[in-house]
């Protein structure tokens, strides 16, 4: 109703037009009377038309209201079908419950045991870098060690070569030189005999003093043993 309203007004401009024009003719009674059927039995199809509306609008709220019963009843079927279910125990349910206990019993071991592994993981890992820095503070033990007895080797070596210099001096009286194998013999009895030996023991190191040969001895008559198998 209220969207024919609007259409009809819609047409308002048009029919004002029509209006004017026909208050301004002359009247015609068989005209107006005309036009008062035509008006009428529109009016008459409009009125049956709703009235169809109406009646079919009724069968459909009935039809409504039967489905709603309809469903209303199904609800309540099913409403008495779940009280019922509910009230009743499934076989399965004993057995349920003992898997899921055994299943939290279970997790609770995995939980432990998963924090048991990440805290050896970590202790390992530490374990790992104390000894990783125990062994490198060893190996610059070892080095300079190692340095240290080569520094005192060479030390040695140094010493027991003066002091066949000063031997081989104070067996020449004359003070004159010697020729050259009488010194490469002196330079051997002279050149000290080192054996240094090393050894670990639970990564500490211990040193053992060089075993120097004798210096050459000095012969009573002031000549060298070499001299005398040279005569």
């Amino acid at each position: 109703m209220a969207a024919t309203i609007h259409e009809l007004l819609g047409q308002e401009p048009e029919l004002h037009g029509a209006r004017a024009r026909a208050v301004a003719k002359p009247l015609d009674s068989d005209e107006v009377e005309h036009s008062i059927k035509l008006t009428i039995r529109s009016v008459n199809e409009n009125v049956a038309h709703i009235t169809e509306k109406l009646e079919n609008l009724g069968a459909d709220e009935a039809n409504l209201e039967a489905k709603i019963d309809k469903k209303k009843g199904e609800l309540e079927r099913a409403r008495q079908r779940l009280r019922s279910l509910q009230g009743v125990r499934p076989q399965f349910m004993d057995e349920y419950e003992m898997l899921e206990g055994e299943l939290q019993g279970l997790y609770s071991v995995y939980l432990e045991r998963f924090r048991n592994v990440e805290y050896l993981e970590h202790e390992l890992e530490q374990w790992k870098n104390s000894e990783l820095q125990r062994f490198e503070a060893n190996s610059r033990a070892l080095k300079r060690m190692q340095q240290r007895l080569h520094d005192e080797e060479l030390s040695l070596l140094r010493d027991g070569k003066a002091s066949s210099m000063h031997n081989e001096t104070d067996g020449d009286p004359l003070g004159g030189p010697e020729d050259d194998g009488e010194d490469d013999s002196f330079e051997e009895l002279g050149k000290p005999k080192a054996n240094n030996h090393l050894s670990l023991n639970k990564g500490n190191m211990i040193m053992l003093a060089p075993d120097l040969g004798p210096p050459p001895s000095k012969p009573a008559n002031g000549r060298s043993a070499y001299d005398s198998e040279s005569e």
